[in-house]
């Protein structure tokens, strides 16, 4: 009950913004526009288009829980340099003997594999 009513209060919210950021849209469209362009204003419902098409454009067709994926990324290897600063020197051969064993391996490791592979064909 207590999700549903979050949910609903959500996207109340959230058509609430769509229609604000359309309304600003509009209000300045007409302000601005034909005056400096000579062209003539629009509606309500053009500026909700008008947003919708500049979302298309300027922010791409990406899923959406993946438009953050940088800044998560970021806090994920930031996290990971912190805790490989503190980390004993023995604890860094270990970590990088373990990945070394499931396949990951430096750029240098797997440059010298691939050449030496070419070497032998």
């Amino acid at each position: 009950m207590k999700n549903e009513r979050f949910f609903a209060g959500t996207m109340l919210m959230f058509i609430g913004a769509i229609g604000l950021f359309a309304l600003a849209i509009m209000l300045l469209w007409n302000w601005l526009i034909p005056d400096i362009f000579g062209l003539g204003t629009i509606s309500y419902w053009q500026a909700v288009g008008l947003l919708a098409l500049s979302k298309l454009l300027f922010a791409g067709f990406g899923d959406a829980k993946y438009a953050h994926g940088d800044r998560k990324k970021k806090h994920w290897h930031r996290k990971f340099e912190e805790k490989w600063r503190k980390m004993p020197r023995e604890r860094h051969e270990e970590y990088m003997k373990k990945m070394k064993d499931k396949g990951f391996s430096s750029e240098e490791e797997s440059e010298v594999k691939s050449e030496s592979k070419t070497d032998d064909e």
